[in-house]
């Protein structure tokens, strides 16, 4: 009886510490990792911003409108003319002759002379 009461209160005492210090330790080492994964989060969405912000402003600039404007959009300032320049020829395409099979257009025996082609081509 003596050991069995020393067997509970050796228990209740280990648990009682698993819950003072234990799982209460490992809850705030884990809240520490999330807060430096937080953390680096925030370093790159500042950075991010920062470049951001850098676009903003240059946006804001005339001579960035402008260049914009000419590249992306093919405008151009009043006054000025607009020249498209067209890139060069190339070889003239092939004709491939082709055999067509009787279509609904007419009956078979109108195109006899397609298969005469077929078989000239064997």
């Amino acid at each position: 009886m003596r050991r069995a009461v020393w067997l509970l209160v050796v228990s209740v005492v280990t648990v009682g510490i698993l819950f003072l210090f234990v799982f209460p330790t490992r809850t705030l080492v884990e809240q520490r990792h999330e807060m430096a994964a937080i953390h680096r989060q925030l370093s790159a969405l500042d950075a991010e911003n920062a470049s951001l912000r850098g676009k903003v402003a240059a946006l804001h600039q005339p001579a960035t409108i402008e260049r914009i404007a000419g590249q992306e959009f093919g405008l151009v300032m009043s006054g000025q003319k607009a020249y498209a320049v067209l890139p060069a020829a190339g070889p003239p395409a092939r004709h491939v002759a082709t055999t067509h099979a009787p279509t609904a257009a007419g009956p078979a025996h109108r195109h006899w002379w397609r298969a005469l082609e077929l078989w000239r081509d064997l």
